[in-house]
């Protein structure tokens, strides 16, 4: 019985001992000020970068726009010839409907350049700020 109790004891000892010194040899490591001053940088490149590409895929979403508006125009103007020289009802169906054709085709060419630009930037990730050391509380 004397051996068993000695087993557990061991087992006891020897279990706690690695996890005490763990927690002793591997502080909470916190950011310095260097390496969160370069935290800081990294994200201010990545945010430059961020903001170009938003710039450079708003131009290309408003020149698709420009090319869509003259599509449109284009349409709206063909139409209105069309219809000066339409002399019967069946004529004029079939011009209203050929508008409608190319203001669709325009509306999905507008849709799929849009949609091969790919998704949007996504912006980087903000740097967690510092903790302040536990200073000396001021009890008045």
């Amino acid at each position: 019985m004397g051996g068993a109790v000695a087993i557990v004891m061991l087992t006891t000892i020897s279990t706690q001992s690695p996890l005490y010194a763990d927690s002793i040899a591997h502080p909470s490591a916190s950011p310095t000020p260097e390496t969160f001053k370069g935290t800081i940088e990294q994200f201010k490149a990545a945010r430059d970068i961020y903001m170009e590409e938003l710039r450079i895929r708003s131009q290309q979403i408003k020149m698709i726009n420009i090319a869509f508006r003259n599509a449109i125009e284009k349409t709206s103007m063909d139409y209105r010839n069309a219809m000066a020289l339409a002399k019967n009802l069946d004529q004029r169906t079939l011009v209203a409907s050929q508008r409608k054709a190319a203001v669709a085709a325009a509306i999905v060419a507008r849709d799929s350049a849009i949609a091969a630009l790919g998704a949007e930037p996504t912006p980087p990730p903000e740097p967690q700020k510092m903790k302040k050391a536990p200073g000396k509380s001021k009890n008045r």
